[in-house]
Order: C-alpha cells, then structure tokens, then sequence
C-alpha cells in the first residue's frame, strides 16, 4: 500500500468517518474512543513526517526484502564454492549480518552465541506456554 493512501485512511478514521463510505461512525464505535483518534492521529503525523518511509541510502537495494527458495538455493551453492560473507552480502545485495543470519537459518554455519541465545529464549517460552496450557485443562 502506497503512504499516501494509507495517510488518506487513517485521518477519515481519525475523523470518526469510515474510509470506504464516508459515514461517520457511530458514538459506540471504537473510532469514536479518544485514544484511539490520538493514536491515529499519531500515526498521521509520523506517516507525514519528512523523510519517512525513504530508505537510507548507505543500505543495500535488497535491505528487508524476503528471501526467495531461489536466492536460498543460490546463497547456500555460493557458501560452499567458498565466498565469503562480505562477497556474498555484495551479490545479493545484502547486509553481511542479513547473509549470515540466512545461512544459520540455512545451516550452513552454526548459529551464532546470540542466536543460540534467543532460540533458547523461545524454546523455554513455548514450553512454558504448553506447561501452563496443560495444567488449564
């Protein structure tokens, strides 16, 4: 979705109007709630902000894009020729710590002690969250 239509959205609903038909919404409505119109109009104002939304321009043209089975394919043929991280973070057009976290997740190469760290994080919440999903049976 374009910035612009989205900044057109969020100030009708900021104005309580629903953005497809124009209606104001009714005094029940959570639209209607002043938090929620402050949030909005919130995220209006960001939304407007200079600059915002532009990607910086010392990043990669790839920065925050999802990878494709191809480019995983393609990534993990190119580890094992030998490229380096920073050649293949250039290939790619990538940031260097974007293609070692994709070939940890690949297995290519073990995970890093901070990776290895917050899967333990996860591991440990879902068994909690079975844990004590268990036990409200």
């Amino acid at each position: 979705m374009e910035t612009t239509r989205a900044l057109e959205i969020l100030k009708k609903l900021a104005d309580g109007a629903d953005p497809a038909t124009g209606q104001v919404f009714p005094p029940n409505s959570p639209y209607q709630q002043a938090d929620v119109t402050r949030a909005l109009f919130v995220a209006v104002q960001t939304l407007q902000r200079p600059g915002f939304g532009q990607r910086r321009p010392d990043l990669p043209e790839n920065v925050g894009k999802a990878w494709s089975p191809e480019e995983d394919q393609q990534l993990a043929a190119e580890f094992d020729r030998g490229l380096k991280a920073e050649q293949l973070a250039a290939a790619h057009k990538r940031t260097k710590l974007a293609v070692t976290a994709r070939l940890e997740k690949l297995g290519k190469i073990p995970p890093s002690p901070e990776t290895a760290a917050r899967l333990r994080e996860r591991q440990a919440a879902a068994a909690t969250s079975r844990e004590t999903a268990t036990a409200t049976m």
